[in-house]
């Protein structure tokens, strides 16, 4: 079987495999990353989901602050659900300020996090720039055609 990323592609044993991958994309001049995580859904939902990591991150650093979960719809046509939060927390001493998104692949129990990642508070101009991120997610290659 083939394996397609990015920028590779490799023959793997089986497709029997839990896809975790991370992707990090580092923005020097934005003062931002944006992280990309997939895993499965654990929780009966989503928000259970979220939730829990959020429990979990919130044991691994000091000064954690977490806004409500919301649910919201994403996507090109607004028609994924998913839920998001905003946090702040310090990390080894280093101030951390992000937009969460958990988002569930369709008719799948695989899941996509993204993480909008900055060292310093938020402004609008992020909240902008994470709104048209949000906009912009299509899962178009996971339908069947």
């Amino acid at each position: 079987m083939k394996y397609h990323a990015e920028d590779i592609q490799i023959d793997i044993p089986s497709n029997d495999y839990r896809d975790m991958t991370l992707n990090i994309l580092s923005y020097k001049a934005l003062e931002m990353t944006i992280v990309i995580g997939r895993g499965l859904l654990n929780g009966k939902d989503l928000a259970t989901d979220f939730n829990q990591q959020m429990k979990k991150l919130q044991k691994t650093v000091d000064g954690f602050k977490n806004d409500s979960i919301e649910s919201v719809k994403v996507g090109l046509n607004q028609d994924i659900e998913a839920v998001q939060t905003r946090n702040q927390f310090l990390r080894n001493k280093v101030p951390t300020y992000q937009f969460q998104l958990l988002l569930q692949v369709p008719d799948t129990q695989n899941t996509i996090a993204i993480n909008y990642v900055k060292q310093k508070p938020l402004d609008d101009a992020d909240k902008t720039q994470w709104d048209e991120i949000k906009a912009s997610i299509d899962l178009s290659q996971f339908k069947d055609n």
